[in-house]
């Protein structure tokens, strides 16, 4: 911008600067008191989104957190065969994972939507994988795992529930 007199510009408002090179500094502003002005508000109000997008981000994080500790309280009994009204298969997964914990000599075998999975304690002495796949395959899909987990699902979500009284007396 070229002005005659410096008077010209009225007010300057330097938003930003960087350091580019040896000795070259990047100045960013805006020049005049409507520009200034707006530019101001303009910050203010991209402040005020941040702000309210990192506030809303952190309550989303504190209701995951309680999610998990309340799936975690509750799934301290989860043996057996158990279907779980959920499409979320880390939800189902903490919930297995929680339940065999304390008593490694059990399983559980968790149905959903579309999803199943199964975790054996360290002691226990059941064949789950049979259960997994028999579900997985009546919801239209298939399950694979190793070691003591296992997991799969298929695209008939509806399907679950029917899985699950299918399987939950034969094992």
């Amino acid at each position: 911008m070229h002005v005659d007199n410096t008077e010209e510009i009225e007010e300057l408002f330097i938003f930003s600067t960087k350091r580019l090179q040896d000795g070259v500094i990047r100045v960013e502003y805006v020049a005049g008191k409507d520009s200034v002005k707006k530019t101001k508000e303009r910050i203010v109000k991209e402040n005020k989104l941040a702000e309210e997008r990192y506030k809303k981000k952190i309550e989303e994080m504190k209701k995951e957190k309680e999610k998990v500790k309340s799936l975690k309280e509750s799934s301290r009994k989860m043996f057996g065969v158990n279907y779980i009204d959920t499409e979320d298969m880390k939800e189902i997964e903490v919930i297995g994972r929680e339940s065999v914990k304390e008593e490694p000599e059990k399983f559980s075998v968790l149905i959903g939507r579309g999803i199943i999975y199964g975790i054996k304690g360290e002691k226990c002495k059941d064949e789950i994988e049979k259960i997994v796949k028999e579900a997985a395959k009546i919801m239209g899909g298939s399950a694979g795992g190793r070691g003591n987990e296992f997991k799969g699902g298929g695209p008939l979500k509806d399907k679950g529930k029917e899985a699950f009284e299918k399987v939950k007396n034969r094992y």
